[in-house]
């Protein structure tokens, strides 16, 4: 008991070994760039490409859109950058072109590479669907033992040990070559022999990554070592990343100084980069007391798009004299056309909905209710008592709670890989409250940020912010326009949102302007307590 007792004197340490491990990876990333990729630095600032036709080898179970549009990436030299919003498919063209450069050259390698574990998986998951076994070649998904935790449960196969089990299995019952040399079978023999006992493990982990076709890292990780890639192996022909809006430009160096052709995929409509407006602000303040020009390196206000570069990317004018390398996908197929018609907001309303995106939610609602896609539970009429207490909002809470009770049925498994509902919300403090008032299973309410690359069927949605401030800032907190669209575009085939119009409706110079004047154009979107007999006062609180 004494060896465990709190010594009276002593240091507390920050444990940042793992930050600084990061950041040293970014900055030899960032050294290699400079010196090694001067084109990769100028692409990143204004993409521009040259286009060198290839043989179209795609499957014939895609859509011509889509075949066009992997074509063109393919051709494009030496980058391809393209926006998605939700819905509109970017695992599914991404898995496809994996597929196409493969089909092309068998022998491609290629690096995968993503902001966060969920988003990369979910691409290995694509990728290996569209892959038969036969064409698939290697498949590794690279993480640390420390990160183990972190991956689905559907690509354990595809981690260093699951794919040395395949190989164990697939020498053990492979056939001997017709007409090979009695030379060629001894040497069968002795490697079925050596694997059998395991004596070749440690060889096939050492060979594995550099003979993968396709490896999964996350940006932080896919540097040389980390991959466990010798130098003089690590170039890789293409590098793909998922989710580049979302890293900081350094941190999506990592990855893209392993290849010689890149491909960008990301969202600027969405989250940005985790503390960007801190980081804008401090960069505002370094300018304007030329605090690091003082110490002699050059820097002005020209370098702040790069903070935002995957928006930058995407808003630069195109190249005079060379092809354009950015796709924008505005066909979404996600998300029920109600839905999509409050997110094309965010997409100068130039998104469009398939005709497989009218699905029906199947809910025991009442008759007006149950061909749309969008319920706005409005709880203005209630006034302050209804308003947010910190950040959490126990009126939404319980008017939810109400909502459920009286007019769904459980809610119906339409697809298996799809959750059939999901709550979120903007703030932590309301996700307690949540969980609380609606009986919630575990792992069902998350916040918007959390869920971003993710979908439900019906999402429920609370949205907190409901109070008298008359600053914009107060009064809605951090429900900036990228932030809302991750949260309002999760749902595929019903949204539930719970929230005062009339307090959004108070600020008509930002994104809720539109937000709320469609809600309101369209009556049965609108639900009020005293239509459904919700009742809530000051002392409910």
């Amino acid at each position: 008991e004494g060896m465990h007792r709190m010594p009276g004197q002593g240091f507390i340490k920050v444990d940042d070994w793992g930050q600084k491990q990061t950041l040293r990876r970014q900055l030899a990333a960032l050294e290699t760039a400079n010196e090694q990729f001067p084109d990769l630095v100028a692409q990143l600032a204004a993409p521009s490409s040259l286009r060198i036709p290839v043989e179209r080898r795609l499957s014939a179970k895609i859509d011509e859109e889509t075949a066009t549009r992997i074509q063109r990436i393919r051709e494009r030299w030496p980058i391809s950058v393209v926006q998605g919003p939700p819905g509109t498919g970017k695992t599914y063209v991404a898995s496809h072109a994996i597929k196409a450069i493969l089909d092309e050259d068998p022998f491609a390698r290629i690096l995968v590479a993503a902001q966060s574990h969920h988003a990369l998986d979910n691409l290995l998951e694509g990728t290996a669907r569209v892959h038969e076994a036969k064409e698939a070649g290697i498949l590794l998904r690279s993480v640390s033992a420390a990160r183990m935790a972190k991956v689905s449960p559907a690509v354990v196969p595809y981690l260093l040990k699951g794919q040395l089990d395949a190989i164990r299995a697939s020498v053990e019952h492979a056939a001997f070559t017709p007409g090979s040399s009695v030379e060629l079978k001894a040497l069968q023999k002795r490697w079925r022999k050596l694997v059998r006992e395991r004596n070749a493990d440690l060889e096939l982990l050492r060979r594995l990554p550099r003979a993968a076709s396709v490896v999964f890292s996350t940006c932080a990780s896919s540097d040389p070592r980390s991959l466990a890639l010798e130098r003089s192996s690590m170039m890789f022909d293409w590098v793909i990343v998922e989710e580049a809006a979302r890293g900081w430009f350094t941190e999506m160096l990592v990855p893209l100084v392993q290849g010689i052709r890149w491909m960008l995929i990301g969202d600027q409509a969405q989250l940005p980069a985790f503390g960007i407006e801190a980081a804008e602000e401090l960069f505002d303040a370094d300018i304007r007391d030329e605090v690091t020009r003082s110490s002699g390196l050059s820097i002005d206000a020209g370098h702040r798009k790069y903070l935002r570069y995957f928006a930058n990317l995407m808003d630069v004018a195109p190249p005079a004299h060379r092809d354009d390398p950015r796709e924008r996908l505005l066909i979404q197929r996600r998300m029920h056309p109600d839905i999509a018609g409050l997110v094309s907001a965010y997409y100068d309303h130039k998104l469009e909905s398939s005709p497989t995106a009218n699905r029906e939610h199947g809910l025991s609602l009442p008759a007006r209710l149950r061909k749309g896609g969008l319920i706005w539970l409005d709880t203005s009429s209630l006034g302050i008592a209804a308003h947010e207490r910190g950040q959490s909002n126990l009126c939404e809470a319980h008017f939810l709670r109400f909502a459920i009770s009286r007019h769904a049925d459980p809610f119906p498994q339409h697809d298996e890989d799809i959750p059939a509902f999901a709550v979120l919300t903007p703030y932590k403090d309301q996700l307690s409250v949540l969980e609380r008032a609606l009986s919630l299973p575990k792992g069902t309410a998350h916040t918007g940020d959390s869920y971003q690359g993710r979908e439900a069927e019906v999402v429920l949605l609370s949205l907190v912010r409901n109070n008298a401030a008359t600053r914009e800032r107060e009064a809605l907190g951090f429900l900036d326009a990228q932030r809302v669209n991750v949260l309002l575009s999760r749902a595929r085939r019903l949204l539930v949102i719970v929230g005062s119009l009339d307090h959004f409706g108070r600020f008509p110079d930002t994104h809720w302007r539109y937000i709320v004047d469609y809600v309101r154009s369209t009556p049965h979107f609108v639900v009020h307590p005293g239509e459904v007999g919700f009742r809530w006062d000051e002392g409910s609180r």
